[in-house]
C-alpha cells in the first residue's frame, strides 16, 4: 500500500509512506513536492506558493503518476478577474512518476527531477500547461495500459464562470489538448478513466454561467467517451 499525504497545511509539503508487512510498519516519510522550498531571489511567488495533487497507480503496480497544480497563498486580487481569493488562486498544470521501490520522481521524458520538488524545478521539469493568469484545479487522471497518464481538466476563460474540460494527452513528444464542454467553474467535479487500449470514458459537470452563485459549481453530470486516445 502506498499513502500519499500533505503536512503543514496550504502552505505544507506532500509525502509518501509504503507498507508491504500487512498493516503492522509504514516506511519512514520522504518528501516529493514542496513548493515554497527554496524561493528564488525576491520571488514573493515562490515564497507563498503551495501544490494540489491527484494521483493514480500504474498498471505496473510499481509507479504512482501524479498531476498536480500551482496554488498561489498570496491574499490579493486575481490579476484578470480582480475576484477575491479564498480557494480560486490555482493555475497551471504539472506531472511527474514516483518509482515507489527507490522514491525516484520522473518526468514524462523520462528525466529524474531531484526531490523534493520547488515551484521553479517544477515549471522548469514537469510543467505539462502554463495556463498564465487563467484558473486551473486539480485534474482527474487516467493511465492506460502502456502505464502513459492523460488529464482531465478544467480551465477558465473570460471569467471563473466561463471555464471548459480539456482532455490532454502526449502525443509525438507534444503535450496536445482537446476541448470538450463548457463549464461554470473550475471547481466543476469530473472523473476519468482508462476503458480499453485506446478507450476513455469521461464524467464532468456541465453548467451555466449565470450560476454563478454557485461556488463550487453545480449544473449537468455528463458522459464522454472516445475510442481513438482522444
Amino acid at each position: 500500500h502506498v499513502l500519499y499525504f500533505r503536512a503543514l497545511l496550504h502552505m505544507g509539503f506532500w509525502n509518501y509512506r509504503v507498507i508491504d508487512d500487512g498493516g503492522f510498519s509504514w516506511s519512514a516519510a520522504k518528501r516529493l513536492i514542496d513548493f515554497d522550498r527554496d524561493p528564488r531571489d525576491d520571488n514573493d511567488a515562490d515564497s507563498w506558493a503551495g501544490s494540489y495533487p491527484s494521483v493514480s497507480a500504474g498498471v505496473d503496480g510499481r509507479s504512482l503518476h501524479i498531476g498536480f497544480v500551482y496554488f498561489d497563498e498570496r491574499k490579493r486580487k486575481h490579476p484578470l478577474y480582480t475576484i477575491k481569493p479564498r480557494s480560486r488562486t490555482r493555475y497551471n498544470l504539472y506531472y511527474l512518476r514516483l518509482d515507489i521501490d527507490s522514491g525516484a520522481l520522473y518526468n514524462i521524458d523520462g528525466e529524474e527531477v531531484p526531490a523534493p520538488v520547488n515551484r521553479g524545478q517544477a515549471e522548469k521539469a514537469c510543467l505539462v500547461w502554463d495556463t498564465g493568469h487563467e484558473l486551473s484545479n486539480m485534474p482527474s487522471l487516467a493511465v492506460d495500459q502502456q502505464n502513459a497518464p492523460y488529464f482531465l481538466l478544467p480551465v477558465s476563460n473570460q471569467s471563473p464562470w466561463h471555464s471548459r474540460f480539456y482532455f490532454i494527452a502526449r502525443r509525438n513528444g507534444k503535450w496536445e489538448r482537446v476541448p470538450l464542454i463548457d463549464t461554470n467553474n473550475t471547481w466543476a467535479g469530473c472523473l476519468l478513466q482508462a476503458d480499453g487500449p485506446k478507450d476513455f470514458v469521461a464524467y464532468m459537470v456541465s453548467g451555466d454561467p449565470k450560476d454563478e452563485t454557485l461556488f463550487y459549481s453545480g449544473g449537468l453530470l455528463e458522459k464522454w467517451r472516445s475510442g481513438d486516445n482522444g
